[in-house]
């Protein structure tokens, strides 16, 4: 289920998003880590337009996250 923003006024435009991801290079990503804590850790991304790349090691803390829910 996606929420609604509360304060929906400050909502970017779908354009602006995709402008910000494009331009962008570095990011934090924050995903449910080990039982359940929040784990943020910086990344390096590249966006092509219709998906977001993520370099992550085959066995990490990243990587376990976002295999135990594929949603992040």
């Amino acid at each position: 289920m996606e929420r609604k923003m509360r304060r929906f006024r400050q909502e970017l435009p779908e354009a602006e998003s995709r402008r910000i991801l494009a331009e962008g290079k570095y990011a934090v990503w924050a995903v449910a880590g080990d039982d359940g804590y929040p784990y943020a850790v910086p990344v390096n991304y590249v966006y092509d337009g219709e998906a977001i790349y993520v370099h992550c090691a085959r066995q990490w803390h990243k990587t376990d996250s976002i295999r135990r829910n594929p949603r992040c």
